[in-house]
This record gives C-alpha cells, structure tokens and sequence, in this order.
C-alpha cells in the first residue's frame, strides 16, 4: 500500500500518479521509496507493458522537498549520504526501466523533476509549464540529477543551464532534447499519450528490454569495442520466439502476438 504514489494498471500500461498536490509534489525520503519500489517490482510484472508517469495540479515535481533539505542539518553524514543514494536509486529504477516510460508533463517542473523527466524515454509536456534547476540558487548542487541529464542533453547544455539557474521554457526544453513534444492543453496531452502507448504496444515487449539496455551498454564504449556486444544481441535475438513471430507475422500480414 502506497500513501505518496498511486499505481493503476488497465490494458498492460500502468499509470504512476504523484499524490503530494499540496506541496507541488515534491520529492522527500517516504515518496523516493515508494517510487523506487513501483519501478522494482514493474520490472518483472508482465501484465504491464508501458509505464506512464503524470501528476496534478500546476506543477508536475517540485523536485526534492525544500524542507528536507533544510532539516538534513540534523542527520549525521551517513544518514544524508544514504539519503542520497536511495534518490539516486529512484532515477536509475526509471532509467533503466526495461519498459517503455512515458512522462505525461501537465506543469512545470524543478530540479529533481526535471531529473524525473530525463530518466523518461518520452517527455510530453504543455506548452505554458517550463523547466528549472535553480539548486545552486539554494546553495545546492542538482547532483544525483546529472548523470542521466547528461546522457540527454549533453555536457554544454548540463553546465550552461545549471550555472544560470534560470526558468527554460518548454520549448527550450525541446530543443535542447529533455522534452520529445509540447502540446497546448490537457485534451491533447492525453492524446499525445495515447498514440505514444498505442505506437509502444505494436513493438515486441523483448525487443523494448534488449535495445533499452543496449543502448546504455554501448553509450561507454568505441565503435570496435560495440561490436561484440551489437553482434552478439542480434545473434541471440533471432532465434527466440517473440522474433520469429514477430518476422512470421510480417509475412503473414497479421499483428504479431506478442
């Protein structure tokens, strides 16, 4: 049972909503855990094909609870540190889900929000919401955010934005590569979803988990080192079931059953 999260599950996506309205859904330890168990346990839950990530309200994530931080003071070096940890275990849960995740972007969103929205493999987002990491404002450092911002919006653009501090709005946010489209209301937020994890639905579920990995995997090494890898993941893929029906589907010009 979760207080801070609520998952449902209807036709193998599953929709994770932040339930801290009141405080712009910002993240504190009780919610990190809660996030961090969903996307263990989505991992191996094969009812759930897709994942979609959404909230209410104006804002998508105020990032960390500023008030947390501020009562960090109060906890010995071990307890922040492994505070922080947890945080970043949250973010690696999302990014290295093997199913397809959707951010659904109805507001704005700050520092340890816009690290949710980079660990997202489709970020929707309205046109008037915009995007911010003011920590170093606050005397702090969007940290555990960076390395899955990097891996989306390069090193330039991590440093430039971090160091101003400014608001991004959502069509900066898409040309820098956070944010994948920008819709201008609620109705077609929803729609933009929706073709999303209709498009999702029609890709072999193996398929997802192999190439999400892969791509992770192949990110730290050269073009000659990837060739192992690359050469043995299609080896290995060709001759499992979902891929050959996958490929008997095609000739027979029938939806693969996946």
């Amino acid at each position: 049972m979760t207080q801070w999260v609520d998952l449902q599950i209807k036709d193998n996506v599953g929709r994770l909503t932040l339930l801290r309205d009141e405080k712009h859904h910002a993240l504190h330890p009780e919610m990190i855990g809660e996030i961090l168990e969903v996307f263990t346990e989505l991992q191996s839950n094969k009812s759930i094909k897709i994942v979609v990530v959404q909230s209410t309200g104006k804002t998508f994530c105020a990032g960390a609870d500023l008030d947390w931080m501020k009562n960090s003071i109060n906890d010995s070096r071990d307890q922040n540190e492994a505070s922080a940890k947890q945080l970043y275990d949250m973010y690696h849960a999302i990014f290295s889900c093997p199913k397809p995740v959707i951010g659904r972007v109805q507001g704005s969103a700050f520092g340890g929000g816009v690290g949710l929205i980079s660990c997202m493999d489709v970020a929707i987002m309205r046109s008037d919401a915009h995007l911010s990491l003011s920590e170093l404002k606050l005397g702090l450092i969007p940290s555990t955010i960076a390395p899955f911002l990097l891996r989306k919006v390069g090193m330039r653009n991590l440093r430039y934005y971090g160091l101003c501090s400014q608001r991004i709005p959502a069509s900066e946010g898409q040309q820098i590569g956070l944010i994948h489209q920008i819709v201008t209301s609620d109705e077609e937020l929803d729609e933009q979803v929706q073709k999303y994890i209709d498009m999702f639905l029609g890709l072999s579920p193996q398929a997802i988990a192999r190439y999400k990995k892969m791509c992770e995997d192949i990110a730290k090494l050269s073009i000659h080192e990837a060739k192992e890898i690359t050469s043995v993941e299609i080896a290995d893929i060709r001759t499992t079931k979902e891929a050959q029906e996958g490929l008997s589907a095609f000739f027979e010009k029938r939806k693969p059953n996946w």
